[in-house]
């Protein structure tokens, strides 16, 4: 671990020296196991350990000492590749890492075994993003701290004067010019960055709080098993009360036939079997039985358990609704998980279909981003960034501006939002005019609670998993970059998450606890205000309630397209991601801000006010072709945003987080106002787009006419069950991509197959933890809250 943190260009003793370390992350308590340093504080000595390791390393008159200078030599990296340096100025990333295995294999004995161990260079920087560009095999009792101080090469270069008294100091000549020659071009380009050392390996420190989110899944994993266990044995108990029964029948039957009394039959009949069945629930009143749900309202991040029913319950005549509902259900039903897997691949409204090919084709495609983001900036990076960044890299081909255009993937998913608000409104909404008290008192408070509770079982889990378990499930030498990821969760800041208000800060969204958690809390205050205006003018005259939020719809998408028009030309916002300062500012202020992004939701909600009031005439065939050639208009519009920045966005090197792109030496080489263009309208025009494929792709449903080629891919059946776990892939992708990523060794040569396959590999694995989080915390959590509700 590291220590305190220093001041610039402090003094201190060797061996307790303080560092600073990157992005302000301040660590605890020394350990010689692993450090970091930066190169601009590089005053302390270098300690006496470090000292007297690399004197018998280097000049021990010992053939095995020379096989392993050789070893080391080799398994250091020389620093290479000032075209990426060039390319990617802000991450420098050149060649290999040398090779750790054989540098930890190195057995060199004098009077006592010296280990050896890998130190990276080019880390440890307060900036805001730093890559590995060489590394050094060197004996395990020199730190970062002695490698980064200005003492060490002068030490090293010593060794290099030193009298060739024996055969051995004469062989090893060349090796020891080469270590040290390697020693000077990092120090040299340490200098020039002003990055670091990190030496050895990492593993955060346990937490105790860490149990908890452990103890919380396996109490669910019990309770699942005490289901299964309890379902067998309740299909035993049905059918000795079904045999009863038929035996009572029987009985009853034969006396009837005796006594040639029907009506006698009719009612003994009934007497038997109420008689038996209310015997079977008095001794076993746990029994899971059909449930009578009330209309609640239905997240797009859940699924609506509401209209559907527990497949292995049993109804009978003989009992009320009541009575019925009271002794068949049972919280463990809850965590019945046949019947779960069941609700997630079952269809919930057919009109709606199409939206479910939406979500996931959104959800990959932000992953995709996050990916490309998260791979080329953090861990050990590309060794052939060049071939991946611009000026000439595969992201400034037409197939990879996708990485750049996921961005509107979110906007899409905002827009599913607005529409589903709507929507379900509309079809749960049976009450007649109400006074602005009882909406605002009592209609109003359960439709926040709900979807709040709907949210957070599973919100809960993934931040608990992403602060407590994932930083435990690796190590290496860039691992302790968890600690930058977690310095937002400190104290008690991830509450700003549940309580949905992690966006409102002042600074970039990645600072924030959970980063990508931003959405949650947009998405839940654009549902929260517009549900409340849509409840506040609802009444019984259905056409003036129509006609009245239409109009506040478009009075509001008004005031976000013309508020983030203005703000982007004044503020000189720009989306092209290498525009330096001018993104940085779009990320600060207006990336995750509600009124920017309330366009997006408010275009959703318009759809569905049209779809509300024009889904049930009769269509004629020319308005069919119509809405086919509109669909496609649309399509076209919506692939011209995604792959116009190929036309010049990124054809230059990219900015620093201090330049402007508008001098013509880094970024877009777009003009000021053709990047305002850009970064005002084309999120209207993508959403435009996007709303007509949705309206026409649900009103070609409603109508049951020949659908055409876009609405049946969107419709497909294997999509409702990946878009029921689309909440929770989207939750834990990026926990999956830093575990992978931040638990590597060596630098990835990116290649278009290599990036593809590990795109899949996440996906795979995200909706996999997902299905497993949906079964043991989301459905049961969304079952229990409807039954209590209800």
């Amino acid at each position: 671990m590291i220590t305190r943190e220093i001041q610039e260009n402090s003094v201190a003793a060797p061996d307790s020296e303080n560092v600073e370390t990157p992005h302000g992350i301040v660590i605890d308590e020394w350990s010689s196991a692993f450090t970091i340093a930066s190169s601009k504080n590089s005053s302390w000595p270098v300690s006496s350990s470090c000292r007297q390791a690399l004197h018998l390393f280097l000049l021990s008159r010992d053939y095995d000492a020379l096989a392993a200078l050789s070893i080391a030599v080799e398994a250091s990296s020389h620093p290479s590749g000032l075209t990426s340096l060039q390319s990617q100025p802000w991450v420098y990333s050149g060649g290999g890492l040398g090779n750790k295995d054989e540098c930890l294999s190195i057995q060199f004995n004098e009077h006592d075994k010296i280990p050896f161990h890998s130190c990276f260079s080019g880390l440890a920087t307060n900036r805001a993003a730093s890559l590995p560009f060489a590394s050094l095999c060197i004996p395990a009792n020199c730190t970062a701290l002695d490698l980064a101080s200005h003492q060490m090469l002068p030490i090293l270069q010593h060794y290099l004067v030193y009298p060739q008294t024996t055969k051995w100091l004469q062989d090893s000549q060349q090796l020891r010019d080469e270590y040290v020659t390697v020693v000077e071009r990092v120090h040299d380009i340490n200098s020039f960055l002003g990055t670091g050392w990190v030496c050895g390996e990492f593993q955060m420190p346990w937490n105790p709080l860490a149990v908890a989110p452990f103890a919380f899944l396996c109490i669910l994993l019990l309770l699942c098993v005490a289901r299964a266990t309890w379902k067998r044995h309740s299909m035993g108990n049905e059918t000795s009360v079904y045999r009863s029964g038929e035996l009572s029948r029987l009985i009853v039957k034969t006396k009837s036939f005796e006594t040639g009394n029907e009506e006698d039959e009719i009612r003994d009949t009934e007497d038997a079997e109420t008689t038996t069945m209310l015997t079977h629930y008095n001794a076993t009143p746990h029994h899971c039985a059909k449930r009578v749900m009330t209309p609640s309202t239905t997240s797009e991040y859940s699924i609506d358990s509401s209209e559907q029913n527990d497949n292995e319950c049993m109804d009978t005549d003989a009992l009320s609704q009541t009575r019925h509902d009271h002794f068949h259900w049972h919280w463990s039903c809850a965590f019945d998980l046949k019947s779960n897997l069941q609700k997630l691949v079952s269809v919930r409204d057919d009109r709606t279909n199409c939206l479910d090919g939406l979500r996931v084709g959104s959800l990959l495609w932000i992953l995709l981003g996050h990916v490309m983001a998260i791979e080329s900036s953090t861990g050990a990076g590309y060794s052939n960034p060049a071939a991946f960044l611009p000026p000439s890299g595969w992201t400034t081909t037409i197939t990879g501006q996708l990485l750049f255009s996921s961005r509107m993937a979110v906007d899409t998913f905002f827009c599913i939002s607005g529409f589903l608000l709507v929507h379900n409104l509309d079809r749960k909404m049976n009450w007649g005019k109400q006074n602005w008290g009882t909406v605002v008192c009592g209609i109003y408070p359960i439709f926040i609670i709900s979807r709040a509770v709907r949210i957070l079982p599973i919100y809960s889990f993934c931040l608990w998993f992403y602060m407590f378990i994932a930083p435990h499930l690796g190590s290496g030498p860039f691992w302790y970059q968890w600690q930058g990821l977690l310095m937002p969760c400190q104290g008690f800041h991830w509450v700003r998450n549940l309580l949905f208000s992690n966006n409102l800060i002042d600074g970039p969204i990645t600072e924030t606890c959970f980063y990508h958690s931003w959405y949650l809390a947009v998405d839940m205050q654009l549902y929260a205000f517009c549900s409340l205006l849509l409840l506040g003018t609802y009444n019984h005259d259905s056409h003036r309630y129509y006609r009245y939020r239409v109009q506040m719809i478009a009075a509001l998408f008004m005031v976000s397209f013309w508020w983030t028009a203005y703000c982007t030309w004044t503020r000189g916002w720009s989306i092209n991601t290498f525009d330096g300062v001018a993104v940085v500012r779009y990320d600060v202020e207006g990336y995750a801000n509600p009124l920017v992004r309330a366009q997006s939701y408010l275009a959703g909600m318009m759809v569905a006010c049209c779809v509300s009031v024009n889904g049930s005439g009769n269509q004629t065939i020319n308005r069919s072709r119509r809405r086919n050639i509109l669909l496609l208009v649309a399509l076209a519009v919506m692939t011209f945003v995604v792959f116009i920045t190929a036309a010049g966005a990124y054809a230059q090197r990219p900015c620093q987080y201090n330049e402007w792109p508008r001098h013509g030496r880094c970024g877009s080489t777009w003009s000021p106002f053709v990047t305002f263009l850009y970064t005002a309208f084309s999120r209207t025009m993508w959403i435009t787009g996007l709303c007509v494929v949705i309206y026409s792709c649900i009103t070609d449903i409603s109508f049951h006419d020949e659908s055409n080629m876009v609405t049946s891919f969107l419709s497909w059946k294997v999509w409702t069950f990946l878009s029921n776990l689309s909440f929770g892939a989207y939750l834990i992708h990026p926990i999956v991509i830093f575990i992978w990523q931040l638990g590597g060794r060596q630098k990835a040569i990116f290649s278009l197959l290599s990036f593809s396959l590990t795109n899949f590999s996440i996906a795979v694995v995200s909706f996999v933890a997902s299905l497993i989080v949906a079964l043991l915390v989301e459905l049961p959590a969304a079952q229990l809250w409807q039954r209590l509700i209800s």
